[in-house]
């Protein structure tokens, strides 16, 4: 016998795939640049599911949708999967099956929500369609600090953890590859949210087997959204809520790489 196709089911299979692969859905947007899925016919972003089921940025759109912009799908393109709910209205029942009635004798609906799922294409497998959502974003002048700057090149030349910039909305410690990521400085508004959150994810770093030993040897076991990850030094809401005041009260940062005290000491 056949088996019944269950969406429910397939949904969450691959997200539990995603996740043991290492891909964690939930990480906060910063301020937002031109990333991520999005819908062809309207430029708004897919939810946060179907971005994890897409798995690639980009336009995508339907095999309808791609001969009604005037093109077509490539011979051999590989659709993606997409969901969404949609609510199906049903007279309620009691528990013999009989239609349950309000006071004015109106059988009484109930409102039950039903998954559903389209497939979509990226618009790389299209032909005859460009992009219509391309966006070149004006960021903003955010000039560096040269105090914090000292601070964050004497922690990496000294620790050895790598500071990385990216044109993306997402900002981390990866404790497997050792490395701050942040979205460009030129995303944040202001300078000081710009140190908040690159000091904020500095003090993560603490925890690596090689300095306080907060997460487990194998480091990659300590990913975002982990219960290592998520448990933080006390001085981390310190150093990000201080640094969101003002970055002129700190004469420096000194981390204590004591095994057996195991804390970072933040000094203003």
């Amino acid at each position: 016998m056949t088996k019944e196709f269950d969406i429910y089911e397939v949904i969450t299979d691959r997200m539990i795939a995603e996740m043991e692969g290492g891909v964690i859905p939930w990480m906060k947007p910063w301020l937002q640049v031109s990333e991520g899925a999005v819908k062809y016919r309207n430029g708004q972003p897919y939810s946060l599911l179907n971005q994890l089921l897409l798995g690639e940025p980009g336009e995508y759109l339907s095999f309808k949708e791609a001969l009604e912009a005037g093109g077509h799908v490539k011979k051999g393109a590989k659709s993606r999967m997409v969901v969404f709910w949609k609510w199906l209205a049903y007279e309620k029942k009691d528990e013999s099956g009989a239609v349950v009635f309000d006071d004015q004798g109106r059988a009484m609906v109930e409102q039950v929500p039903y998954l559903r799922y389209s497939n979509v294409f990226h618009i790389r497998d299209c032909e005859g369609i460009s992009p219509k959502w391309e966006k070149n974003e004006e960021l903003n002048d955010t000039p560096p600090d040269e105090r914090a700057e000292a601070v964050i090149a004497d922690y990496t030349t000294r620790e050895g953890v790598v500071f990385r910039n990216e044109k993306q909305n997402r900002t981390y410690y990866s404790p497997a590859q050792d490395c701050v990521v942040l979205p460009l400085r030129e995303q944040f508004s202001t300078m000081p949210e710009y140190y908040s959150a690159a000091f904020h994810e500095a003090t993560h770093s603490t925890g690596h087997p090689k300095r306080l030993c907060r997460f487990a040897n194998d480091a990659s076991a300590a990913a975002f959204g982990s219960e290592d990850y998520r448990i933080l030094p006390p001085t981390n809401p310190l150093s990000t809520h201080c640094r969101r005041i003002s970055l002129k009260i700190f004469s420096a940062i000194l981390l204590s790489l004591n095994r057996r005290t195991r804390f970072a000491l933040i000094v203003a």
